[in-house]
């Protein structure tokens, strides 16, 4: 089972070490309207979900969030599986013999043990949410309409499409602080315990 349990760490993770260009690319052929997705949709009789989804102004803007979900939920895998591997196997094997479910375990155990990694993967998912511009850039540029466009987009086209400096910065400013509100708390925690 070890040897298993490395493969699916390393398939999980892998998307992590893959370029964010190269996934972009990799995505866009994927959700094309000749693409895979709708190969398979048709494949198993669901033909008529086919679309060009990242044309869509309903699903360009989910289809970019399941990529980058995919690409981060490896690293936010493997801090998790490192805080459990730190719980003591003793603790767990107490709460067996004292007759606790599977749930009860993973609820009274696993989780409070883990509830400081759990917090810091949710605050780098978050930060790593405002700086979300690549897959966007790639694969939408924040079409189709406007439909898929994000601040870190907003500012690029403000910048360097409108040559609009002022309100680039204005938005710069806005995602810094809207930064600082999820992160500080965190931070102000964690110094307190």
């Amino acid at each position: 089972t070890r040897w298993l349990s490395t493969i699916f760490r390393t398939t999980f993770f892998l998307p992590s070490l893959i370029s964010l260009t190269i996934i972009g690319l990799m995505f866009t052929f994927i959700y094309n309207k000749d693409g895979l997705l709708n190969g398979v949709l048709s494949f198993i009789g669901l033909g008529r979900y086919a679309k060009g989804w990242l044309g869509n102004g309903d699903t360009a803007i989910y289809a970019v969030i399941a990529v980058s979900q995919w690409r981060s939920i490896g690293y936010t895998m493997m801090l998790l599986i490192v805080a459990i591997q730190r719980i003591p196997r003793e603790i767990f094997e107490a709460a067996r013999i004292d007759g606790a479910s599977s749930f009860r375990i993973f609820k009274d155990i696993t989780i409070p043990n883990i509830s400081g990694m759990l917090k810091i993967a949710i605050m780098i998912n978050i930060a790593g949410g405002f700086l979300v511009f690549n897959e966007i850039f790639i694969m939408t540029s924040g079409g189709p309409y406007g439909s898929s466009n994000v601040l870190s987009t907003l500012m690029y086209d403000y910048a360097f499409v409108h040559n609009k400096m002022g309100y680039a910065s204005a938005i710069a400013n806005v995602i810094l602080i809207i930064s600082l509100l999820f992160l500080l708390p965190q931070a102000f925690g964690r110094s307190k315990k």
